[in-house]
């Protein structure tokens, strides 16, 4: 919960945004790859989603796509690196990734 102080808003209203998963108002912000020479590829290990801000791409390699993690079993599902936030939403990271794994999140 220090997360939210450091946000400047208190426990409670950082809890409450945190575990808002509704898709208004969310956007790409913030990516965390690395590049794999091998496959030619970005490979994510982070995302961010939040109402504002530019992307921020941290380890990713220009001009090179980008993939999910392999043990997601989904390397057919590639996302360009110009203008991956048209993409990559949230939308669809909460269709794909978060229902399959947590249901419950889906259930309205």
């Amino acid at each position: 919960m220090s997360h939210g102080r450091n946000f400047g808003v208190s426990p409670k209203e950082y809890y409450k945004r945190v575990t808002d998963f509704s898709i208004d108002n969310k956007h790409l912000n913030r990516i965390k790859a690395r590049y794999d020479k091998d496959i030619g590829l970005n490979i994510i290990s982070e995302l961010g989603f939040g109402p504002d801000g530019d992307l921020i791409m941290d380890g990713a390699k220009s001009d090179h796509d980008f993939i999910l993690p392999p043990k997601l079993d989904m390397d057919d599902i590639r996302f360009p690196f110009e203008n991956v936030e048209n993409f990559l939403t949230f939308e669809w990271f909460k269709e794909k990734i978060m229902c399959l794994g947590q249901p419950w999140i889906c259930q309205n």
